[in-house]
């Protein structure tokens, strides 16, 4: 027994350094368990929670479109990152044309967005999107507090309707017909009705309100998401969301329709800007053959001749190729002058790109630096738009500008000094066939020229003519550079609220305040509860544990062995009796002590039927009331108390004449007497030692029913004349720190026989006896000797909770 005490020392100082080993899953389930009521209320307020507010939120649905752009790629097949990035860029422009309040604009006018039309309801109010019992045909607001107000509107029979509207403190109501014109200082309205109004439901209160220009823009941005689904598919989400879906999917379908049609309006205008400088040129370039063609038909007249001498056609050809080229050199550096303007004073490059093709530029580069300028200037075009003048985005475009401006500008002098030698060089050619014509007859020479120069006008102007016809066809066949691959549809569910994640949401959030109840609960349940915890916290060994007796109730503590010899209390008293005989090692335990910490834990229970159990196997037993301030005994055996323990050691009985016999043959009793003013001085008396020893000599066994040793000290001067002390803890009844009484008796008081039984268990519902005992008033400890009737006490949830446990 010493080897198991001080293994029990051991196991408590090594729990006293591990904080886990205060949890104990066996305790958290029974704080569950007394708590389940609480538990289930919890989860059903979650859900109903969840039910209610999925019950009255409002579904707001989404309606998409899936647009996939095609993008020429200029960068290396290799250069995948650049490939990406530079879809990124096209990609990102668009979303911005998108989002811009152009388009938001072009929305508005294509729909009826501008009047919104609402049913009230008990919670919450309905649009009436297309669906409204009446129309606002015609409205002029004279002032603009009366845009985004709402207006009520009452209808009273199919004619006839009461319109309502507030204007500072003064409230309006008046009543007038369908298509009347109301005109009052605020507004002028023309109210019609639809062919709902036949079926509408007079109960049911309408109202509308016109919508100013800023705040549907504004509703349109809150509620337009525009992202990149796929940078390498090159493919643009554009989504909107309402709590009406057929209004969703109408406005992404005028987004869609809208921005298609501004990409092919965008790409129109540059054809138009193009042949409208073809145009002028035409007219330039025909009015000068129309005057060559003149001229020929003069010199003709007057000369009444054309032949040209067949000697001279090799200078003629060259001379006229080499004028053409002259031309084209002049025409080119023109047009190098009007684009270096432009570029200086950055306004009107888009109008000389097209004439980008008449330059004669081998590398291209002029080309590649006007069409980056010329993109620079619509992406600030767009950003304007969108965006203030100082932010940031704008700040550095102007520099990306500014830096392609440079090189473009570097480029145009360059180009310009090569084609300012080239025409310097051509002159002089030209300088050198005119000379060798100078021999010819002046006639002649001045027939050549006219011809040379009508003929280069003719040439001219057939190319421009060729030109014009190809930007027609290209304006003719233009298309926009995406395609729609998914066309927005009603949507059949809603995105908020999704029921699955509010059911969860109440789930999850009931489940953690069903946790924390428990958590708080089991830290703030103090009790010892099963047999685990109390062997973790005593040194002392566990003799067994009794379970409740629930046959019968009882106002104080009876033998019940006897009458229910197969109950589970009986057998636990039967383990209990066989565990005591290895205690001390095979000695005989004449003397057998049972005490506790305060009253109510159930000790004269045990000692009482634990007596009874070792006689009904053959033994002779006495038991001896000993808590002298509030005897029990007398009680449990429903006999006289007027002798016993206090007028034995007094001497004022006899001790054959105080002993008292039970319904079990063996067994006998001797209660405590009349309460003695000194019980500390009796039991510390030689009579009482010399009394024990003639008990030890004429019973098998002693039983000697102490009081609590928690509360007064007589306890302990029986259980040093004890071949064995058992200490009753009771479970869901004895406080954590009652061990720290046993574990002193064992360390401190040095009492080696010292035994633990845990009693009141009953599995995982540790509650109050069945049999319902206690003490009264006796020791000064008020409360702890009060015998309690459990079942008055019970609130309506621990009614419930003890039905639920049955």
């Amino acid at each position: 027994m010493s080897e198991e005490i001080e293994n029990n020392k051991k196991n408590v100082s090594e729990d006293e350094d591990n904080i886990l080993s205060d949890l104990d899953f066996i305790r958290f389930l029974i704080v569950a368990q007394k708590n389940i009521h609480w538990i289930i209320l919890i989860f059903i307020l979650g859900f109903s929670f969840s039910f209610l507010y999925l019950r009255y939120t409002k579904q707001i649905f989404q309606s998409k479109s899936l647009i996939k752009y095609d993008i020429k790629q200029v960068a290396p097949a290799f250069n995948q990152e650049q490939i990406q990035t530079d879809n990124y860029a096209h990609l990102s422009g668009e979303i911005e044309l998108i989002k811009s309040n152009l388009i938001y604009e072009k929305v508005v006018d294509a729909l009826p967005l501008q009047v919104s039309y609402y049913a009230h309801g008990r919670i919450n109010d309905m649009e009436r999107y297309l669906n409204s019992p009446f129309l606002l045909k015609y409205y002029e607001i004279k002032n603009d507090a009366f845009y985004n107000k709402n207006i009520d509107l009452e209808i009273v029979d199919s004619n006839s309707f009461i319109l309502k509207f507030n204007f500072g403190k003064n409230e309006i109501e008046v009543k007038h017909r369908f298509g009347d014109i109301i005109e009052t200082d605020y507004f002028k309205f023309i109210i019609g009705k639809s062919s709902q109004v036949e079926s509408v439901d007079f109960n049911t209160k309408y109202y509308f309100k016109v919508n100013s220009k800023d705040a549907l823009q504004n509703y349109i941005a809150n509620n337009l998401s525009v992202n990149i689904a796929n940078a390498d598919a090159k493919t643009i989400e554009i989504a909107f969301a309402d709590f009406d879906k057929i209004k969703a999917k109408d406005i992404v379908t005028v987004i869609d329709s809208v921005y298609m049609s501004e990409t092919i309006l965008k790409k129109n205008r540059t054809h138009e800007q193009s042949i409208a400088f073809m145009n002028e040129q035409l007219r330039m370039t025909e009015e000068n053959l129309d005057q060559y063609e003149k001229k020929i038909e003069d010199f003709t007249r007057v000369n009444k001749t054309s032949d040209i001498k067949t000697e001279f056609s090799k200078y003629l050809t060259k001379a006229e190729l080499e004028s053409i080229q002259l031309e084209k050199l002049v025409i080119q550096q023109d047009i190098l002058n009007k684009l270096q303007t432009a570029v200086l004073q950055e306004n009107g490059i888009d109008k000389l790109v097209p004439l980008m093709y008449l330059l004669e530029d081998e590398n291209n580069q002029l080309q590649e630096e006007v069409n980056k300028l010329q993109e620079l200037q619509i992406k600030q075009k767009h950003l304007l738009e969108t965006s203030k003048d100082k932010t940031f985005a704008i700040k550095s475009l102007r520099a990306e500008m500014s830096s392609s401006r440079d090189i473009l500008i570097d480029h145009l002098i360059q180009y310009k000094k090569l084609l300012s030698d080239e025409i310097s060089k051509t002159r002089l050619r030209v300088k050198e066939y005119d000379n060798a014509f100078s021999v010819l007859p002046s006639k002649e020479t001045e027939f050549t020229k006219l011809k040379r120069f009508y003929n280069l006008y003719e040439k001219f102007y057939l190319m421009l003519i060729d030109k014009k016809a190809e930007y027609g066809i290209s304006k003719a066949g233009t298309v926009p550079e995406f395609q729609i691959l998914t066309k927005p549809t009603v949507p059949s569910t809603p995105i908020y609220p999704n029921n699955f994640q509010i059911y969860f949401i109440g789930f999850i959030a009931s489940f953690i305040i069903a946790f924390l109840l428990i958590v708080s609960q089991y830290f703030l349940h103090n009790t010892i509860n099963n047999i685990g915890e109390l062997e973790r916290l005593c040194v002392a060994p566990t003799l067994g544990l009794i379970p409740n007796f629930n046959n019968n109730k009882m106002d104080y503590s009876k033998l019940i062995v006897n009458e229910f010899p197969k109950s589970p209390v009986s057998e636990a008293l039967r383990s209990i009796r066989t565990n005591m005989e290895f205690i001390n090692k095979g000695k005989k335990n004449k003397v057998i002590s049972i005490t506790s910490t305060i009253s109510g834990e159930g000790k004269t229970f045990v000692a009482i039927n634990l007596g009874g159990i070792i006689a009904m196997s053959g033994q002779k037993v006495v038991i001896l009331d000993l808590d002298l301030r509030k005897p029990k005994i007398s009680k449990a055996f429903e006999t006289s108390n007027s002798k016993g323990i206090s007028t034995i050691l007094v001497g004022r009985s006899e001790y054959e004449d105080s002993i008292q016999s039970t319904d079990i043959p063996t067994y006998s009793f001797i209660p405590s007497g009349p309460v003695p003013p000194n019980p500390s001085e009796l039991i510390m008396s030689k009579q009482f030692d010399e009394l024990l020893e003639r008990l030890k000599a004429d019973f098998d066994v002693v039983i000697i029913d102490t009081p609590p040793v928690g509360i007064v000290t007589d306890g302990i001067l029986v259980m040093k004349k004890s071949d064995l002390n058992i200490y009753i803890v009771r479970a869901e009844y004895s406080k954590k720190g009652f061990e720290r009484n046993i574990n002193n008796l064992v360390t401190k008081n040095k009492f080696k026989n010292l035994t633990v039984v845990l009693n009141g268990f009953d599995n995982l519902r540790s509650y109050a006896y069945g049999y319902k005992y206690g003490y009264g008033q006796g020791y000064g400890y008020g409360e702890y000797y009060q015998m309690e009737n459990e079942d008055e006490k019970l609130g309506i949830f621990d009614k419930f909770k003890k039905l639920i446990r049955a």
